[in-house]
């Protein structure tokens, strides 16, 4: 596994990815430690998908100080959107919270997916190919779909129901899987998501609906 350990001091001290010339580097992370102390504190996040710019690590651990009660409770969240800014001020190509502050950094968001399993029965027939639904309530959280790898490059497109011109498309590389989309601000209705790939393939359809 490859790993970046990232060192935050007293005074937010910046800290490297030194293969990015990004100005910002913003990547789905689930949390899988976080462990409180009197002046420092310190937390690891999985990599899920990197959003914005270069980051080839698979777990990056945090260290930093923070007098904020706020970030205790985002740090006791599954899953979130990690937000670091280049410090332009320094010539390492160093990175910090935006603003220096963690809770700035840290942004609770909802994921959905759709798994290798129920894709490949919809394109071969052979399994529940039932329209999927997804649920979001109206507290406004950023909204994410994460969607399979169909080989060494996949390519998704999202089209609204009743129109031919994909509202959003992906192509990656297996090194930039999963595949995702943004579902933030897509108004309720019925989409359908095409996927081209060597080892995946056809159409499934989504349904998004908004809870009160």
């Amino acid at each position: 596994m490859k790993i970046i350990l990232i060192i935050f001091g007293i005074l937010f001290s910046s800290i490297s990815f030194g293969q990015t010339n990004y100005d910002t580097l913003k990547f789905i992370a689930k949390i899988n430690s976080f462990h409180p102390g009197d002046e420092t504190h310190s937390v690891g996040f999985q990599v899920i998908k990197v959003i914005q710019g270069k980051c080839t690590a698979e777990l990056i651990r945090l260290n930093f100080y923070a007098e904020s009660h706020e970030i205790y409770r985002k740090l006791s969240l599954d899953t979130v959107l990690v937000t670091l800014i280049k410090d332009k001020a320094d010539t390492t190509r160093s990175y910090n919270f935006p603003e220096g502050d963690p809770d700035k950094g840290v942004e609770e968001i909802q994921i959905s997916t759709v798994n290798f399993d129920y894709w490949e029965g919809c394109e071969t027939g052979k399994g529940e190919c039932k329209p999927l639904r997804f649920e979001r309530n109206s507290n406004k959280l950023k909204w994410f779909l994460l969607m399979p790898c169909g080989g060494t490059a996949t390519t998704v497109t999202l089209t609204v129901s009743g129109q031919n011109n994909p509202i959003q498309k992906t192509s990656i590389e297996h090194s930039e899987c999963p595949p995702i989309f943004d579902l933030t601000n897509l108004a309720d209705g019925k989409y359908f998501a095409y996927m081209l790939a060597c080892g995946l393939g056809g159409q499934i359809e989504i349904n998004l609906t908004t809870t009160k």
